[in-house]
C-alpha cells in the first residue's frame, strides 16, 4: 500500500507541475486572442501590438510572481501543428524504478533477486506489480532461510555442522545436483565444497590480513574428495567418490573409500586431512 501510495503523490506531484507550466500557455494564447481581434486581419498590426506589450506585465501567478509577455512566451509549452487543437499527455511511470528508489537503491541481494522474479511473474499474470513482488520476496526469503549457509537453522547450516542431513528436501537436493553438475562440467572449477576457504578469508579479513599461500594450500587439501550418497548409493552402502580437481573415481563401498583414504594417509601423512 505504502508503494501505491508513494506512485500516487508522485503522479499529483508530476500533474501539478504540466498544469503550472499549461497557465503559461493559456495565458499565452489569451494575450496572441486578443492581439487577433484588435489587428483584424491586419499582421503586421498583431505583431505591433504583441511586440509593444513585451515588457508589460501580464501574468500575476496566484500573486506570488509577476510575468511579462516576454517571460509567458518564453515559459509556455512549444506545441507542433498536430498539438494546436489539443493535447493528451501519457503519463507512464515505471514501479520497479520507484520501488528501486524507495530502497534507496538497496544492494541487498534478497530485495533485489525478487525484484527480478516479480518482473519475470509480470509477463504471465494480471496483478499488479506491487503485489507480485510481495509474492516474489516471500518466495525468495524462503529460498534463502533454506540454503543460507548463516546462522544455524538452515538445511546447509545442518549439513555443515554435522557432514550429513538424513532428510534433504527436494529444492536443497536440485541445487546440490546443478551444484555437482557444474563440478563437473567445469572440471571441479565450479566448488561446493569451498566453505574451509571462505572461513579462512573471513578470519584472515577480520584480523586485518590476507590468508598466506601456505594456509590457503592446507586449507585446499582439507577436502581433498567430495563423496555423492544418492538413494541408490545409500541401498547399497557405497559412494559416488570425485576429486576436488573434478575427476570422477567412479562409485564405490564405503569399505573401499575407507581403505583408499587409510593408505593416502599413511604415504602422504596426516597433515593432508588435519584442520
Amino acid at each position: 500500500m505504502q508503494n501505491k501510495g508513494a506512485i500516487t503523490t508522485f503522479a499529483i506531484l508530476l500533474a501539478a507541475v504540466c498544469l503550472y507550466q499549461l497557465t503559461f500557455t493559456w495565458k499565452a494564447r489569451q494575450i496572441e486572442n486578443r492581439a487577433k481581434e484588435f489587428a483584424q486581419g491586419n499582421s503586421a498590426k498583431e505583431y505591433a501590438y504583441l511586440d509593444s506589450i513585451s515588457g508589460v506585465e501580464v501574468y500575476n501567478f496566484l500573486g506570488l510572481k509577476k510575468f511579462t509577455y516576454k517571460d509567458v512566451k518564453e515559459l509556455e509549452m512549444n506545441l507542433g501543428l498536430d498539438l494546436k487543437g489539443g493535447m493528451n499527455v501519457t503519463l507512464e511511470v515505471s514501479v520497479v524504478d520507484v520501488i528501486r528508489a524507495m530502497s534507496n537503491y538497496s544492494t541487498d541481494s534478497t530485495f533485489n533477486a525478487a525484484l527480478n522474479r516479480a518482473v519475470e511473474m509480470q509477463r504471465n499474470s494480471t496483478q499488479d506489480f506491487v503485489t507480485l513482488f510481495g509474492q516474489a520476496f516471500a518466495e525468495v526469503d524462503r529460498l534463502c532461510g533454506l540454503l543460507t549457509r548463516y546462522g544455524n537453522q538452515s538445511p546447509v547450516c545442518e549439513l555443515n555442522a554435522e557432514n550429513r542431513l538424513d532428510q534433504p528436501g527436494s529444492e536443497l537436493r536440485d541445487v546440490i545436483g546443478r551444484a555437482l553438475y557444474f563440478h563437473r562440467e567445469t572440471n571441479g572449477a565450479f566448488d561446493i565444497t569451498v566453505k574451509p576457504m571462505i572461513d579462512l578469508y573471513r578470519d584472515s579479513f577480520a584480523a586485518g590480513n590476507t590468508p598466506a599461500e601456505a594456509d590457503i594450500e592446507h586449507t585446499l587439501q582439507r577436502v581433498p574428495y567430495l563423496l555423492v550418497v544418492g538413494d541408490r548409493e545409500k541401498e547399497n552402502g557405497a559412494v559416488a567418490v570425485r576429486t576436488r580437481g573434478g575427476k570422477d573415481l567412479g562409485v564405490m563401498s564405503v569399505e573401499t573409500f575407507i581403505e583408499r583414504l587409510s593408505a593416502e594417509i599413511a604415504s602422504r601423512g596426516r597433515t593432508i586431512l588435519e584442520g
